[in-house]
């Protein structure tokens, strides 16, 4: 989702650079957590109307996001496990 965000920042199609962060929830519950949020800089005001058009764009482009950083990343992941490589 990071690789996504990213490409999603560079063909400037968000107002803010955004991040993911793996979180806690409970000790019992084995599941991976993560939060999405904006990243602060002094240089940049984080403006509520930008960021909700951002969360539009980021969830409008998770249904090809998350399928084709996976492709990716079994793509180098098979050249990394391959033999004779």
């Amino acid at each position: 989702m990071a690789d996504g965000l990213k490409n999603l920042e560079f063909h400037k199609e968000l107002s803010t650079r955004w991040r993911v962060v793996v979180t806690f929830s409970d000790a019992d519950n084995l599941a991976t957590t993560f939060s999405l949020g904006p990243v602060r800089t002094p240089d940049h005001a984080l403006q509520l109307p930008a960021l909700q058009q951002d969360v539009l764009v980021i969830a409008r482009s998770l249904g090809a996001m998350i399928p084709g950083e996976a492709v990716s990343l079994q793509q180098e992941t098979s050249k990394t496990l391959a033999p004779g490589c």
